[in-house]
C-alpha cells in the first residue's frame, strides 16, 4: 500500500488529509451557516459542534501542511503556464488559510476568556485571563471575512478538477481519488 506520494502521484496519506480536511471544512462552514440566522440560546448546541468540528480540523489541517512541506506537490499537467500558476496559488492558498479560519475561529472564543470545548471531552483552556471585547470583534471579523475568500478558492479548485476530469481527462482528477503511476 503506497503511503507517501512518488513524481507521478499521491499516496494515500495525502488523499485520506485532502479529503478529511475538504470534509470537515464543509462541515464547520454548513454548521457555521446555520446557526448565524438563530438566536445564541438556539444557536449554542450548533456552536459547539462548529467549534469541535474546527478543533478537530486543526489537527488534520496542521497534519497536512506538515505533510506536504515534507513530500512538495506531484509535478503539474501539461497546462500553460498561467494555469499551472494559478493552480499552485490556489492550492497552497487552500492549506493556508483554513489555518487563518481556525486561529481567528479558536481566539475569537479564547479572547472572552472561555476555553474551546471539544466535544465535551476536553477542553483547550484561553490564555486569556479577562474578556477581551474589542479583540473579539476584530477576530470575529478576520474569521467572518475569511470565509468569502476560502469559498471562492474551493470554486475555483472544484473548477479545475473538474477541467482536468472533463475537458483534459488527464489523469490529474483520479490522483485524489487513488494512488496511481507507481
Amino acid at each position: 500500500m503506497a503511503f507517501s506520494d512518488t513524481r507521478n502521484g499521491y499516496g494515500w496519506t495525502s488523499i485520506i488529509l485532502h479529503w478529511l480536511v475538504a470534509g470537515l471544512v464543509i462541515a464547520v462552514f454548513v454548521i457555521g451557516e446555520q446557526f448565524e440566522d438563530l438566536s445564541r440560546e438556539a444557536a449554542r448546541p450548533l456552536m459547539a459542534l462548529h467549534f469541535s468540528l474546527g478543533a478537530t480540523a486543526a489537527v488534520f489541517i496542521l497534519l497536512r501542511l506538515v505533510w506536504r512541506s515534507i513530500q512538495g506537490h506531484p509535478p503539474v499537467s501539461d497546462d500553460p503556464f498561467a494555469l499551472r500558476l494559478l493552480a499552485g496559488i490556489v492550492q497552497w492558498a487552500l492549506l493556508l488559510l483554513p489555518v487563518l479560519l481556525v486561529v481567528s475561529g479558536m481566539l475569537t472564543v479564547m479572547s472572552m476568556a472561555r476555553p474551546v470545548e471539544v466535544f465535551g471531552l476536553f477542553a483547550i483552556p484561553s490564555p486569556f485571563t479577562q474578556p477581551d471585547h474589542e479583540l473579539r470583534e476584530i477576530l470575529e471579523e478576520v474569521h467572518t471575512t475569511a470565509v468569502t475568500p476560502m469559498v471562492a478558492l474551493v470554486v475555483v479548485h472544484v473548477l479545475g478538477a473538474l477541467k482536468h476530469a472533463v475537458i483534459d481527462r488527464d489523469g490529474v482528477f483520479s490522483r485524489m481519488f487513488h494512488p496511481i503511476g507507481r
